[in-house]
């Protein structure tokens, strides 16, 4: 099979295609045929070793990639709940499981999977496992309801955009932090109040509504520390980079997201993006063998949508 593997921790620079063995499922695993599998930023930081002090693989080569869809190619011998052919989407947390997504097939176990409602093409449904399951696990942290507000950082991001969902459907008041050219896509997502996060973050909230009762970051310590402010005493901060967190004296609850695969939770976020209650923006397609570049374009910031790869091409 082809496969973009990473040959160092040089960055993109020292990523490339292989021809490797076809994978073969476990008993308690499947293979998938990869439809597409999406970008994100955890992946440009794997190529830098961002993991490899967690844990992760320190071995080459490494198959990247974790975000996919795909249709189930193989099944091992204890698996009952898949079927040859049946469409799917899911992620693999590639630099602990060694199974990455950068490729034409993959054996994964069978639980983190989740059926791929039939309205969903294959790269859609690949942008959207770790940025959905990231955004909820923030919004549930941040334990906002209605009657709550939230400021949003990174609001036009392929998380953060899906935290203003998430937030806005949950009942809270949302205002977002973006950038001027990107105010109306955050109001289109749900956001009441939009601030320019080239400016005084704190100064522009207060002013506009007030004390929020929750921070949601999706951006990093940049965006964050200069709108600490806005949150009221006591309130709560959520970061989905870790690992900083404001200093205690503030008295915030604060969490770090670091995310799991959830097969239930992603099948009913996955039918939600299906029916349209949920969206997710794609900014590009590109053939497989292009990886490398478009880490690169990862890596570089600005994109308001998802990279996929398509290994077809």
């Amino acid at each position: 099979m082809h496969a973009l593997a990473l040959n160092a921790f040089d960055g993109p620079a020292a990523v490339s295609m292989l021809d490797l063995p076809n994978p073969v499922a476990t008993a308690d695993g499947v293979v998938v045929a990869v439809e597409a599998a999406g970008i994100g930023t955890w992946d440009a930081q794997t190529t830098h070793g961002a993991f490899a002090g967690m844990g992760g693989l320190t071995t080459f080569p490494q198959v990247l990639g974790w975000d996919l869809a795909g249709t189930v190619a193989a099944v091992g011998e204890n698996v009952s709940r898949w079927s040859v052919g049946d469409p799917m989407l899911g992620f693999s947390a590639q630099p602990w499981t060694g199974a990455g997504a950068f490729a034409q097939l993959i054996a994964v176990d069978s639980v983190v999977l989740a059926p791929r409602p039939a309205t969903l093409d294959a790269f859609t449904a690949a942008a959207f496992p770790v940025s959905a399951l990231t955004a909820d696990l923030a919004v549930r942290a941040a334990a906002i309801g209605p009657g709550d507000s939230v400021l949003v950082l990174g609001a036009a991001g392929s998380v953060g955009s899906l935290i203003v969902q998430l937030a806005r459907a949950a009942g809270a008041t949302v205002i977002a932090s973006v950038s001027l050219s990107q105010s109306d896509l955050a109001r289109d997502l749900g956001a009441v109040t939009v601030v320019d996060r080239a400016g005084d973050v704190t100064e522009q909230v207060l002013a506009e509504h007030g004390r929020v009762d929750a921070i949601i970051d999706a951006f990093g310590p940049a965006a964050w520390s200069p709108a600490i402010g806005a949150v009221r005493p006591a309130g709560h901060f959520v970061t989905v980079v870790p690992p900083a967190i404001p200093d205690d004296s503030l008295g915030l609850t604060s969490t770090v997201i670091g995310v799991q695969p959830d097969a239930v939770r992603l099948r009913e976020l996955a039918e939600q993006l299906g029916s349209g209650a949920l969206r997710i923006r794609i900014a590009d397609v590109v053939p497989l063998s292009e990886g490398s570049a478009q880490l690169r374009r990862v890596e570089s910031g600005g994109l308001t949508g998802k990279l996929v790869l398509d290994p077809a091409r």
